[in-house]
């Protein structure tokens, strides 16, 4: 029995410190970029500029951006209160991520001649503003927030992120905005905004008063 007992323990030993190996590795494959972590993740776009604090999340970790830097699936971008981040995307497009802003780029397929683009981006907390290259073919590119769904083929928008409800204007072109469950949706055209409660039908499409706009504006504009 008590050799039993001893051969058991040995086991557990074994199978603990193996288990921590593995996790130290996979630790050190997220924390350094170690070749291969990041590898079979398909690049989204480029970091063309920034002020602030901007920080990429990556596999647990996160690093400061650096101007140049691929961003990619999976990847989720941080900014300070007074950051702002600027990322060209593959196909020519831009996204504008303003301050105290957090997103997470989920899913990105560039569009081509053989096959049109598919992207997801989810606006954990603050504004993003989007300008999609109208010589791309988009089956879809869709925002997500903890209430609302704005999606589009392309045009030019900004996605203002709280807690509670999402505001959404139109700077060109058309967007679809639906509320998370299903409760309602609304096309909005040029000049046009609407804010989305969770469980609430988006209010209906209105001009947005120029003080809004400005703030928005100026929120995802680089000094």
């Amino acid at each position: 029995m008590k050799l039993m007992i001893a051969i058991t323990r040995r086991v557990l030993l074994q199978r603990t410190a193996w288990a921590i190996s593995l996790g130290l590795a996979a630790g050190l494959l997220g924390r350094f970029g170690i070749p291969g972590a990041q590898a079979q993740s398909p690049t989204v776009g480029t970091v063309s500029r920034f002020v602030g604090v901007v920080l990429v999340v990556s596999d647990g970790a996160s690093r400061p951006v650096q101007n140049g830097m691929a961003l990619h699936i999976g990847n989720r971008i941080v900014t300070g209160e007074t950051g702002r981040l600027e990322i060209h995307l593959a196909d020519g497009s831009v996204l504008v991520v303003g301050p105290a802003t957090e997103i997470a780029l989920d899913r990105f397929v560039t569009p081509s001649a053989a096959n049109a683009g598919d992207a997801l981006i989810e606006v954990i907390a603050g504004i993003l503003r989007i300008a999609l290259d109208s010589a791309s073919s988009w089956t879809r590119f869709e925002v997500t927030t903890r209430t609302a769904v704005a999606s589009v083929r392309s045009t030019e928008w900004v996605v203002d992120a709280k807690p509670d409800t999402t505001g959404v204007f139109v700077i060109e072109g058309r967007v679809t905005v639906v509320e998370r469950g299903l409760k309602g949706g609304v096309i909005l055209d040029p000049g046009f905004g609407t804010d989305v409660k969770a469980g609430e039908p988006p209010t209906p499409p209105k001009r947005w008063g120029q003080k809004r706009v400005d703030d928005a504006m100026a929120r995802t504009t680089f000094p």
